[in-house]
């Protein structure tokens, strides 16, 4: 490093919001103490994070996707959930070309529409009135093989709501399997192909009705985000001539199951939420949100050597949404990403890889010439979804002792500044066992050598405005 450089560390805690201190709450001194240390001596504020500051649908909680997009960008960027909702709600959906064209397609051929999505309202990956707009749509072109292959959540909504949802679905549910196979976002390639297979290749039912298929998987103890995949209508699978929409509308949790839907020569058409890789060559309903003026844009142009780690349940966000829906390496940057265990695990090992990224990051802080260092830990999040509160609070006093780590080597021996801040809300709420995002701000706090002070932070409002506060502190280091 530059003995004239002072490196700028921008810590995002995945998750962790900020709520009046309460039983439910264990964002705490008493689990914390080292944090709450920093914000007795430091510079710091709340910022919202939910909603229509991120560009989300009011009253809509934020997502780590929304939140490091925002985060990057610098600015409020309509979100497809938004946009998606609201050609739902003008009946404009009906009408796009490229549903027009293909179901009217489908239609004339006598074939089968296979409808795949998050059947929730957690609004993070999709809503559930996304796979109903596909079902309006399909009757209104005369489509009359309509299947839907319900991915179960219990991550962004309880852990056993499933049936709150699959009731609301208006066409026979062929499939049902949890998030965990579907949505895998760590290359866990054997279960991600489970999870396709049960809908591409010929198999009898295994249970009578989906509601038979709840109460056994939860008299076993296993809940919505874990249960395996489920046939329940015998030899529905995509035929020739078949057409496919996926209505998920992020990216880093469809990217698996894309890659083998697109694969599918059966297939006359797949439909997507948004493009889910960034070669945007899929046929999308939305398209994804981009910016070209981000944090990382600025520092490229500048010649500012980046630093950027995570863990892979996180690494979508710290890559492609951090830097505005582009996947690029950049020239000057450093990327590391350490693979993460099974969330089966989180609640048995909440540390997740905590201390293995501060370990390289500690290490990187000296051997690298980055100036910026871009670092989320997922705890807080991923622990979070558990809807554990004991071992949210193992997660956040182990996450204690990695900040003050950090905070050793980037501010007591290096004269550096750490930006601690958050992405959205969730560890902070585990009443009833809730795994849900939430709607609170989070902190934003300075620590170190900036002249960023307490009056420079009264005037920001949203996590859209960290950009612009790393950027001065930059220009000073």
């Amino acid at each position: 490093m530059n003995s004239k450089s002072k490196p700028v560390v921008l810590i995002i805690l995945d998750g962790f919001g900020y709520a009046s201190l309460s039983p439910c709450n264990p964002i705490s001194a008493e689990n914390m103490p080292f944090f709450f240390s920093l914000i007795a001596r430091y510079p710091w504020t709340t910022l919202a994070a939910s909603g229509t500051a991120v560009g989300l649908p009011a009253g809509v909680p934020g997502n780590s996707a929304v939140g490091h997009f925002t985060l990057g960008a610098g600015k409020k960027v309509e979100q497809p959930l938004t946009r998606l909702t609201r050609l739902i709600a003008d009946d404009a959906f009906i009408h796009l070309p490229i549903i027009k064209t293909h179901f009217s397609a489908l239609a004339a051929g006598g074939n089968a529409l296979h409808i795949l999505g998050l059947a929730s309202d957690g609004g993070s990956h999709s809503r559930i009135e996304f796979i109903n707009a596909a079902i309006k749509a399909a009757r209104y072109y005369g489509i009359r093989k309509i299947y839907v292959h319900a991915i179960l959540d219990g991550r962004d909504v309880a852990q056993k709501s499933a049936a709150t949802f699959l009731e609301k679905i208006d066409a026979p549910i062929a499939t049902i399997q949890g998030r965990l196979y579907a949505m895998d976002r760590n290359q866990n390639k054997e279960r991600v192909q489970k999870g396709y297979n049960i809908f591409a290749i010929a198999g009898k039912a295994v249970y009578a009705s989906w509601q038979d298929a709840l109460a056994d998987y939860y008299a076993q103890g296993m809940y919505d985000e874990i249960i395996p995949p489920i046939r329940l209508i015998d030899e529905i699978f995509i035929k020739q001539g078949d057409g496919c929409i996926f209505v998920n509308i992020r990216a880093d949790r469809e990217r698996e199951m894309y890659a083998l839907l697109k694969n599918n020569n059966l297939l006359s058409f797949l439909i997507t939420g948004v493009n889910y890789m960034p070669d945007g060559l899929s046929e999308a309903l939305c398209p994804a949100p981009l910016s070209k003026t981000t944090l990382n844009d600025f520092l490229e142009q500048k010649g500012i050597p980046i630093f950027s780690i995570a863990e892979s349940e996180k690494y979508a966000h710290i890559t492609y949404f951090f830097n505005g829906g582009a996947e690029k390496i950049r020239p000057n940057e450093t990327r590391v990403i350490i693979p993460s265990d099974s969330p089966m695990t989180f609640i048995t090992s909440p540390e997740m890889k905590a201390k293995e990224i501060t370990d390289v990051l500690c290490k990187a802080l000296f051997d690298c010439k980055a100036l910026f260092y871009l670092v989320n830990y997922a705890n807080p999040d991923m622990v979070g979804h558990t809807g554990n509160l004991q071992a949210t609070k193992k997660a956040l006093s182990f996450l204690d002792t990695q900040l003050e780590k950090v905070y050793e080597t980037v501010v007591t021996q290096l004269r550096g500044t750490i930006f601690i801040t958050g992405d959205h809300g969730n560890a902070e709420n585990k009443c009833d066992n809730s795994p849900s995002h939430t709607l609170n701000p989070v902190y934003f706090v300075v620590a170190g050598q900036s002249t960023i002070d307490q009056n420079v932070l009264k005037g920001m409002q949203t996590v859209a405005d960290v950009k612009d506060i790393i950027i001065k502190a930059i220009n000073h280091s």
